[in-house]
């Protein structure tokens, strides 16, 4: 499954932080699980654009600052 907030100027603040309390509770229970496809060097970050911009990658980018 796949979870995502986006604001449009359909989405009441009411609504938007509905979404927000939601996938914050869903994250504390452990029930979101991001997938991650590639984890590359902050010093690295232009091969992390590299991926994007080749599709090369299925899952979030990470940058590692460490």
């Amino acid at each position: 499954k796949m979870y995502a907030i986006s604001i449009s100027r359909g989405c009441s603040p009411k609504d938007c932080r509905n979404d927000w309390e939601r996938l914050l509770t869903m994250r504390a229970e452990g029930a979101l699980r991001p997938i991650v496809g590639a984890t590359v060097p902050l010093d690295e970050v232009s091969r992390a654009h590299e991926l994007l911009d080749r599709s090369g990658v299925v899952g979030r980018i990470v940058l590692d600052c460490s």
